[in-house]
Formats: structure tokens, sequence, C-alpha cells
């Protein structure tokens, strides 16, 4: 089969699909399926306030402004 036949025979394939695929009834899509009624919300930790501290790796605390570099 030349190639010239092949495209052919794939045109003639390709719109004998189109119209079964046009002949189909369009339905709606799913609606998505509900959240268990068994679903806990999370519960999230209130942040704390920011204090303007920081804490050394020697377990002290300094005002976050003198803070010593590492």
């Amino acid at each position: 089969m030349s190639l010239k036949e092949q495209v052919a025979q794939l045109t003639l394939q390709i719109q004998v699909l189109q119209n079964e695929l046009s002949t189909w009834p369009m339905s709606p899509p799913a609606d998505p399926p509900p959240p268990p009624a068994t679903m806990k919300l999370l519960k999230i930790a209130t942040p704390t306030p920011f204090t303007g501290l920081q804490f050394t790796l020697q377990g002290g605390v300094q005002p976050l402004h003198t803070a010593a570099r590492v």
C-alpha cells in the first residue's frame, strides 16, 4: 500500500469516527462525590505573638536587635 493510499485510508477512518462521535449524546459532567461525613476539621494552633526576642543556641534569650551574629 502506498503512502497516498495509507493517508486516504486514515482520513476515511477519522471521518467515520467523527461521524460516530457526533451522534453520541452529550452527557453533563459528573458531579464530584460529596466529602465523607466523618471528615474532621484540622485543629490549627493560633500563632504566638512576636516578642522581638531571639533564642540563642546556649539556651539564653536576647533582644533581637542585639543578637550576636554567628
